[in-house]
């Protein structure tokens, strides 16, 4: 009768209360995820996560570890975004649990590194910031960047505004700079930790091998940040003058072109006339 409603006459919430009336009377497991599912779709919350929490337990005694984990992080996330404060509490500490059991089995490195993603998370948002910076790093050496820039940007963050430690925050923002740099936030954000951990003229120079390295607009816009930092920043005007100039060799609109001409003539006066 549930599927019915469900299906022909799109009442889920007729659904609902058809499903919990067989579950009550059966016990099911049929029942039991057919109402986490429709919980969810109708945006019950506390109800899905009790559910979901049914189905979790029950596999927990006896399914295989993989499912297990699956179904343990999908009530975790659950948790995390839609549970009370003491939902989340319990997000945490499921995810310790399950990370935990998949510390002593044999599982690929990149499923327990995306479990301690998870964790982290979960603790930078509702735990402990410290133990996340930790638990990023570990996961984050396993994985990709690519498909985890968030996760990266995430810990970034984390390092420089919730631990203080600007240098490392420097450090791990170069991995997403190195992975695209043609990426305009990462190359802001990249500079801002370059002038907060005074490493500037390091930073100027990396970007002026990266884009030595590249070609047409992304070589130009790398160039020119590098350039910025010479001029702007460390007032090292020979330095964003070569650079101005090897620019002016490539750059062929009028508008870029005067810019690039200004720039340099300032730099040739604060250097006195040189060139």
């Amino acid at each position: 009768f549930s599927d019915l409603l469900e299906r022909y006459c799109s009442d889920l919430e007729g659904a609902f209360d058809a499903r919990l009336l067989a579950y009550d009377i059966t016990g099911e497991d049929e029942h039991l995820c057919s109402l986490a599912r429709l919980a969810r779709e109708l945006e019950r919350w506390p109800e899905a996560i009790e559910f979901e929490g049914g189905i979790y337990d029950r596999a927990a005694l006896s399914s295989p570890l993989d499912e297990v984990l699956s179904l343990g992080r999908r009530l975790a996330s659950l948790m995390l975004e839609h549970g009370s404060e003491h939902d989340r509490a319990h997000a945490v500490a499921l995810l310790e649990d399950l990370d935990a059991r998949a510390a002593h089995a044999s599982l690929d490195d990149d499923v327990r590194a995306e479990l301690l993603l998870q964790l982290a998370h979960a603790h930078a948002d509702h735990g402990d910031p410290t133990l996340a910076a930790s638990l990023f790093k570990t996961a984050l050496e396993v994985l990709p960047v690519t498909g985890h820039e968030a996760a990266w940007r995430g810990m970034v963050a984390l390092w420089r505004d919730a631990l203080g430690d600007v240098e490392s925050a420097y450090r791990f923002q170069w991995t997403l700079v190195h992975h695209d740099p043609t990426c305009e936030d990462a190359l802001c954000v990249v500079v801002d930790l370059a002038e907060e951990s005074v490493a500037l003229d390091s930073c100027a120079a990396e970007l002026t091998r990266l884009g030595r390295e590249r070609a047409g607009e992304d070589r130009v816009r790398l160039l020119w940040r590098a350039a910025m930092i010479y001029d702007e920043y460390l007032s090292w005007f020979d330095r964003a003058l070569d650079i101005y100039t090897e620019l002016l060799e490539v750059t062929s609109g009028d508008e870029e072109r005067l810019r690039l001409e200004r720039r340099r003539a300032f730099c040739l006066g604060r250097l006195g006339g040189r060139g």
